[in-house]
């Protein structure tokens, strides 16, 4: 049996089908024949990409490996010895197969195989007719497992035995098509404070096949754990997974692999801060406290976390302290904020910062007295009658007595009205008096006036309108 020349020939630019990345991938050729080494193929009259051999008058431009360039000439592997051969050939996403066969030939079969992780996902399809079966050749098949392409001729004939191929060239073309890829890995947040949890997102270039498809994912962080492995399901594109984090201060990546296709983002973990801050209440009479709580987005660690306090109006309202510390464990502790008597409604806001995540609460101050209800109405009263009494009550929520200046009637027809109460000249803190207002039309027609009270706690006197209609 004559010697058999067999070339793995790869040239020039391979397109990538479906995101699939060929440009500087890897691919290790061998050529084998399933007959007993008789020292044919031994020794230096071969080409073996994994040794380094380059046959005189040829080239190879990255040695040991084959790899598929984007640029220039490709690599080139042969077997010396004889004028029958073997050439495969990549073009663009196509893979031309020849064979050429001389007189007198003989092969009994024989399987090409290459390799490159960049192939994963992808499959092989046959584009044409089968022109190995002629003249009773044998079959060639070509399939595509995994990260590696299979090339095999089917035996003509036994081992041992000669037989001739008629002297002709053997083609077959293959397409390589786009088939399930890695096209996605996102992650909710790109920074995420350590002890929280971050929602990853893998998706998938076509769905999941029955079986499902496993996601590998890793990451380049000591305050971050990812799951080995994830499953698209049968059907699905997509598959969301968590990321867990430690109270560690670092930057690094989060990976999931499909195949030869890897694809990466960036994930910062950054110290614990400050969820909220509330106030209890958050509508108080000045002079009153105020109960403040600081409360972190997770239990604090490693050690404690400081809060820093502020108002944006001290002369209203401020924190007791300046800054609080949250205990190693705890997740919230609470603070005082003390207020000021005002004689206007008026407003602070309260806030806590805590490894630069600042929360905030607006706290509202009102007057210490109040006046309840805020207007009378006596309805249809007939003239001549003097109605039942109206009452509004004067409280002072405050934590210090003020002072009642005046109380009066005013307006046009204050004169149909009459007021009298028990209010003393000062109204101790949490006490209140009452004023009791009638109505006495002498006319007919609706009479309208305002009950005015002035006090120490106010800057204006409270205004109470009062109606009413003489029949």
């Amino acid at each position: 049996m004559k010697q058999v020349l067999a070339a793995l020939a790869l040239c020039a630019v391979l397109t990538p089908p479906a995101q699939a990345q060929f440009a500087g991938a890897a691919v290790d050729g061998t050529l084998t024949f399933p007959y007993g080494t008789t020292g044919n193929f031994g020794g230096s009259n071969y080409f073996d990409p994994l040794t380094g051999y380059v046959p005189a008058g040829y080239s190879n431009s990255s040695s040991p490996s084959i790899v598929l360039s984007g640029t220039g000439q490709g690599n080139f592997a042969f077997l010396l010895g004889g004028t029958d051969s073997w050439l495969a050939e990549f073009n663009g996403s196509q893979l031309d197969v020849t064979f050429t066969a001389m007189p007198s030939s003989g092969l009994s079969g024989s399987q090409l195989t290459f390799q490159s992780p960049a192939f994963a996902g992808l499959s092989i399809v046959r584009t044409g007719s089968d022109g190995f079966l002629g003249a009773g050749n044998g079959e060639m098949t070509a399939t595509l497992v995994g990260d590696t392409i299979t090339l095999v001729v089917a035996p003509q004939c036994l081992v041992g035995q000669g037989c001739d191929w008629p002297p002709a060239a053997y083609q077959n073309s293959y397409s390589l098509e786009g088939g399930l890829q890695l096209t996605g890995l996102t992650l909710k947040s790109a920074v995420v404070a350590g002890c929280k949890s971050v929602t990853g997102t893998v998706t998938l270039s076509v769905p999941a096949p029955a079986a499902g498809t496993i996601v590998s994912i890793s990451d380049t962080l000591t305050a971050a754990t990812t799951p080995l492995t994830v499953t698209v399901p049968a059907g699905a594109t997509s598959k969301t997974f968590s990321v867990k984090t430690l109270p560690v201060t670092e930057s690094g990546t989060v990976r999931a692999t499909v195949g030869g296709t890897t694809l990466s983002q960036n994930l910062s973990v950054r110290p614990i801060g400050l969820r909220s801050v509330t106030l209890t209440p958050s509508t108080v009479a000045g002079g009153n406290q105020v109960t403040g709580k600081a409360t972190l987005e997770c239990k604090a660690g490693p050690g404690a976390i400081l809060v820093d306090l502020a108002s944006s109006n001290m002369a209203v309202a401020s924190p007791v302290a300046a800054n609080i510390a949250v205990p190693q464990g705890l997740q919230s502790v609470s603070f005082d904020v003390t207020t000021s008597a005002v004689q206007a409604k008026s407003y602070a806001t309260i806030s806590g910062a805590a490894n630069g995540i600042t929360k905030s609460k607006k706290l509202t101050v009102n007057v210490a007295a109040a006046v309840s209800p805020t207007r009378l109405g006596f309805g249809s009263v007939p003239v001549n009658t003097t109605s039942g009494v109206l009452n509004a009550t004067l409280t002072n929520k405050g934590v210090t007595a003020f002072s009642v200046s005046s109380i009066g009637l005013t307006g046009t027809n204050a004169k149909y009205y009459a007021q009298m109460n028990n209010c003393p000249a000062t109204l101790a803190a949490g006490a209140s008096c009452t004023i009791g207002v009638t109505f006495k039309p002498t006319v007919t027609g609706s009479k309208s006036a305002t009950l005015s009270i002035a006090t120490s706690a106010t800057s204006t006197p409270f205004k109470v309108p009062l109606s009413g209609t003489g029949l």
